[in-house]
C-alpha cells in the first residue's frame, strides 16, 4: 500500500516532458536474491536498447542497496536519489558522494513514544514488531536508537522473521498493559510466509489486547494508531521535486 503513495508523490513533481519509468524488486514476494538477479536482468536488457536514463529515484532500502551494489554496470554517472529509507547511517554514508541524495524515512520517536504514553502512563517497557528483511534492520536501529532518551523503559522487539505464524500470534496475544506495542515492520516469517500490510493489520486486530501504534500512513485506520506519522505521498513529491531540480541544471551535491 505504500508504494501506489510513493508514485502518486513522485508523478505529482514530475512536468510533462518527463517520462517515469518503473521497476519493481517485488522483495516482499520473492527472496531477495531472485529479485535482485530478476531485476538486474531487466536493467541490463534496457540499458542496452534504451536511451540512459537522467535520474534514477530508490523507493526502499532494498532498492537503494541493489542501485548502489550495481551502479557501475547500470547507473554510472547517473544521479540517483533515494526515498523511503530506514537505515540513516547507510544513507548518510552513501550521500557523501556528489550524485547521491534523497529523503530518509526517520520517525518522530519522541512525538509518537510521548503520545503513546499519555494513553498508557503506567507502561514499564516498549515492544516493537520487526523482521530482518534490509528496511527491518534499519527500522530496528532507529527503534534501540531511543533507549538513552527513556531509561526507565526497557525496548524489546518481536522478530517475526525468527518466528512461525502461530508463534507471533501467540506472542502478540500475550502483550499486556504495561506494555507499548508498535508495529514497525513485518514482511516475513520463519515459515517462508509473505505478509501484506493489510494482512498484519487484521493480526493485530484480531490479537491484541493493547493499543497498537504506527508510525507510517500506510495500516492507520485499519486497526493501528498514528501519532506524527511518515506521509508517503509526501516522501515521493520531495524525490520527485530533487529531480526535477537536476533536470533543471542543478548540481546533485547542491540539491537537498
Amino acid at each position: 500500500p505504500t508504494v501506489p503513495l510513493q508514485m502518486q508523490g513522485i508523478q505529482s513533481a514530475l512536468d510533462e516532458n518527463v517520462t517515469l519509468d518503473v521497476e519493481f524488486m517485488d522483495t516482499k514476494v520473492l527472496s531477495p536474491e531472485i529479485a535482485e538477479e530478476e531485476l538486474l536482468e531487466r536493467l541490463s536488457f534496457k540499458k542496452e536498447h534504451m536511451a540512459a536514463y537522467d535520474a534514477v529515484i530508490t523507493g526502499d532500502d532494498a532498492a537503494l542497496v541493489f542501485a548502489m551494489d550495481h551502479r557501475e554496470e547500470l547507473f554510472e554517472g547517473i544521479p540517483v536519489v533515494f526515498e523511503g529509507i530506514n537505515n540513516v547511517e547507510y544513507a548518510e554514508q552513501i550521500s557523501e558522494d556528489p550524485l547521491i541524495t534523497g529523503v530518509i524515512e526517520k520517525f518522530s520517536y519522541p512525538d509518537n513514544l510521548d503520545f503513546a504514553l499519555r494513553i498508557q502512563p503506567g507502561a514499564k517497557r516498549i515492544l516493537a514488531i520487526v523482521d530482518d528483511t534490509v528496511t527491518g534492520i534499519g527500522e530496528q536501529q532507529q527503534f534501540f536508537a531511543q533507549r538513552e532518551a527513556y531509561p526507565d523503559l526497557s525496548f524489546e522487539v518481536i522478530n517475526g522473521s525468527a518466528l512461525t505464524r502461530q508463534e507471533f500470534i501467540s506472542a502478540v496475544s500475550e502483550v499486556g498493559d504495561d506494555t507499548i506495542l508498535l508495529y514497525l515492520i513485518l514482511s516475513e516469517d520463519a515459515e517462508g510466509n509473505i505478509y501484506t500490510n493489510e494482512q498484519v493489520c487484521q493480526i493485530l486486530k484480531n490479537c491484541a489486547r493493547v493499543p497498537v501504534y504506527r508510525f507510517v500512513q500506510a495500516g492507520i485506520g485499519e486497526g493501528v494508531l498514528g501519532g506524527n506519522i511518515v506521509l508517503h505521498e509526501e516522501s515521493g513529491a520531495i524525490a520527485g521535486r530533487m529531480v526535477m531540480k537536476m533536470l533543471n541544471g542543478a548540481e546533485p551535491s547542491s540539491v537537498a
